[in-house]
C-alpha cells in the first residue's frame, strides 16, 4: 500500500494517501502557469493629466 510512489499524510483523526507523482504534475503546472502569466500581463496604460477617463461616476 505505502511505497516510494505515495505518501501518507495524517490530519485529527483522517488518513491521507498522496500520489507524489500526481504532486510534481500538479507542481509543474503550476510553474507553467505563473511563467505565463508573468509574460502576457498586459502594459499599464498611464493617463496624461491632460486626458480624461473614458467615463465618469
Amino acid at each position: 500500500m505505502n511505497d516510494e510512489k505515495t505518501r501518507l499524510v495524517e490530519e485529527g483523526n483522517t488518513i491521507y494517501e498522496i500520489d507524489l507523482e500526481c504532486m510534481q504534475r500538479k507542481q509543474e503546472r503550476n510553474r507553467k502557469w505563473e511563467s505565463r502569466k508573468k509574460r502576457i500581463q498586459p502594459p499599464k496604460k498611464m493617463l496624461d493629466k491632460s486626458q480624461n477617463p473614458p467615463y465618469t461616476l
